[in-house]
């Protein structure tokens, strides 16, 4: 009888959830999400950190009915834009490509959407990640008809010239899933990224990964960020300075976006913290993908409502120089 009773309360304690999403690659998926009460109470126990900004809007310049954009990165001066979207092939088949566009000022709308020229018809390329001078990306890329996701790494010599080929990125340990979302820290020594977990385990368990660099374009799994148990992170990105990781957890179908803090570059991620704004964690909406820049004053990010990958649309929020005692200045994060 007592083992009867213990085991009603273990069951009392689990929800299941099951809801279809289509994933960036337009395939219907069915999820089983399992969600443990007690972790759901962990999660809404985390600390929360407020920023401000001056300006939210939906970047409806590029934003475009029934065609995903997503993975948004954004230039230290808020100027240039690089980002993930899809769109026809010649074969009128429905694939991802790496995006560019920019503006002259921060009061401007974004334009001169260009697709990057190493993109191709025989792969979808996903989720970039730029060094602040724009002139390395690394970047996810599936061929068509494969279950295959790598990390390629593309650089420039100068901003006005073309991104030269992808060379792939070799990693060196065991990871379960599939790759999406590759961050870099400043210097390229560290390398972080999300595995969505596409076994048919009852449980599922996604990882962000972090890899330490061994040579060039070559990397070795050395750690994995404590995520809470029970809940999924979205891919995310590292700040420049190395101090926090940006990104995203399901909780009741909807993402939210948060954030790991450390002090010291050498330490591990210690502290994660649920990121305070009304306008970013707009809860009717999932928010993900986020991205700050190097200044701290532009934060991009994707959202939707729907969970349907051709619903995602790119916002921003940007924070403006204020004058005091005739004085510019900007807070960072």
């Amino acid at each position: 009888m007592k083992k009867i009773f213990l085991l009603l309360v273990m069951f009392s304690q689990i929800n299941i959830a099951i809801f279809s999403q289509i994933d960036e690659f337009g395939n219907t998926s069915f999820k089983l999400k399992q969600v443990i009460n007690k972790n759901i109470d962990q999660l809404d126990s985390i600390p929360s950190f407020e920023i401000k900004f001056d300006n939210f809007r939906a970047l409806s310049e590029i934003n475009t009915p029934l065609q995903a954009e997503a993975y948004p990165w954004i230039s230290n001066d808020g100027l240039r834009l690089y980002y993930t979207k899809s769109d026809s092939n010649s074969n009128n088949k429905s694939m991802n490509y790496i995006y560019y566009a920019d503006r002259k000022s921060i009061n401007d709308k974004f334009t001169n959407q260009t697709r990057l020229a190493f993109n191709s018809d025989t792969s979808s390329n996903i989720s970039c990640w730029l060094t602040n001078d724009e002139l390395n990306m690394y970047f996810m890329s599936q061929l068509i008809g494969s279950s295959s996701r790598h990390i390629y790494h593309t650089s420039r010599n100068t901003t006005n010239d073309n991104f030269k080929i992808p060379i792939l990125v070799s990693l060196v340990g065991k990871i379960n899933g599939s790759i999406i979302g590759p961050s870099l820290t400043s210097d390229l020594n560290q390398l972080y990224f999300r595995c969505q977990d596409n076994s048919s385990n009852v449980i599922k368990k996604n990882n962000i990964y972090v890899f330490n660099k061994i040579g060039e374009d070559n990397y070795s799994l050395v750690d994995s960020l404590n995520v809470p148990s029970g809940y999924f992170p979205g891919p995310g990105a590292i700040t420049s300075d190395g101090l926090k990781y940006y990104l995203s957890l399901d909780s009741a179908q909807k993402r939210q976006i948060y954030f790991f803090n450390r002090n010291s570059i050498s330490e591990k991620f210690n502290e994660l913290f649920l990121l305070k704004n009304k306008f970013i964690n707009d809860t009717s909406f999932s928010n993900f993908q986020p991205h700050i820049s190097s200044s701290s004053r532009f934060f991009v990010f994707t959202r939707n409502n729907t969970n349907n990958w051709f619903s995602n649309d790119l916002y921003l929020y940007q924070k403006y120089n204020k004058i005091r005692n005739n004085k510019k200045y900007f807070v960072y994060l």
